[in-house]
C-alpha cells in the first residue's frame, strides 16, 4: 500500500538508493497507542527493524550500514520518532510525514547522537492534529523535541512557490540549523493540507488536500543523502 501511495521505489530507480517498505500489520508499536483510540499491540517493532537491517546487509553486501534512513507516514511517521530515540545507533536520519513524536517515546529518548530530522505536517490533519492530541505531542513540541536535540539555534523560513494552485495548499518551510555542524530540523507546513504524503498519486477522500507543490519522497531523499551515521 505505501508503495503505491508514496511512490518513494521510483525516486530510488533513478537516485540508486535501496527502499523497502516494512509490513507493520496496520499498527506499528510506535508509541502512538498511548491514546486510548488508537490501541497497537505490545509488539518489539524496533527490534523487528533492527533485525531486518541485519538480514538485508547480509543478503546485500554493498550497502552502506552508515546511510541507513527512516521515513515514514501517519503512524509510521511516528515509529520513525521512535527509531531516532531507540535504533539511532543504527539511523543516520529520520523523516516523519503526518506524524508526531509520542509523549512516551520522547520521555524516554536515548538518541546517542544528533538527529537530522525532516517533518512534514498539514495544518488541517485532522487524524493527527496540528496541536497535538492525548498521549501525542504537537507539531510545534515535537519540533522544538528534536531542535533541543540538535542544538538549533537558528532558523529560516521561505514561502515554497505554489506551483499547483488547484490543489488548495501552500507549503512554507523552516530550516533550523546551528552553527558547530550541518545537523538540521526541517519543517514544510503545508497550509491547508490535510492527513496525507504531499505529491502522492492516489487521493483519499477523508484525508483532506493533498498539496502537490512538492514530492515528499524527493524532499526525504534530498535531505537524507547528505547525511550519514557519525558524521
Amino acid at each position: 500500500m505505501e508503495m503505491e501511495y508514496t511512490q518513494m521505489n521510483l525516486v530510488a530507480d533513478t537516485a540508486g538508493f535501496i527502499v523497502v517498505y516494512p509490513n507493520g500489520k496496520n499498527n506499528w508499536n510506535s508509541g502512538v497507542g498511548v491514546n486510548p483510540n488508537y490501541p497497537t499491540p505490545i509488539i518489539d517493532d524496533v527490534g523487528f527493524i533492527n533485525a531486518l537491517i541485519d538480514t538485508l546487509s547480509n543478503h546485500y553486501t554493498n550497502i552502506d550500514l552508515d546511510r541507513i534512513y527512516a521515513c515514514g507516514f501517519s503512524n509510521g511517521g511516528f515509529m520513525a520518532n521512535k527509531l531516532a530515540c531507540q535504533l539511532s545507533n543504527r539511523i543516520a536520519a529520520v523523516a516523519s510525514v503526518a506524524g508526531v513524536i509520542a509523549s512516551s517515546v520522547a520521555n524516554t529518548c536515548n538518541s546517542l547522537h544528533t538527529m537530522p530530522m525532516l517533518l512534514i505536517h498539514g495544518t488541517a490533519d485532522n487524524t493527527v492534529p496540528l496541536n497535538g492530541a492525548t498521549g501525542w505531542y504537537s507539531v510545534d513540541q515535537t519540533l522544538n523535541f528534536w531542535t533541543d536535540i540538535n542544538n538549533c539555534d537558528q532558523a529560516s523560513t521561505v514561502l515554497l512557490p505554489d506551483l499547483i494552485p488547484t490543489d488548495g495548499c501552500t507549503v512554507e518551510k523552516t530550516t533550523y540549523s546551528n552553527s558547530s555542524d550541518d545537523c538540521k530540523v526541517i519543517f514544510y507546513k503545508v497550509i491547508n493540507g490535510g492527513h496525507s504524503w504531499p505529491g502522492a498519486v492516489e487521493d483519499y477522500n477523508w484525508a483532506g488536500k493533498k498539496n502537490m507543490d512538492i514530492n515528499a519522497s524527493v524532499e526525504i531523499w534530498n535531505f537524507f543523502k547528505d547525511y550519514k551515521h557519525n558524521q
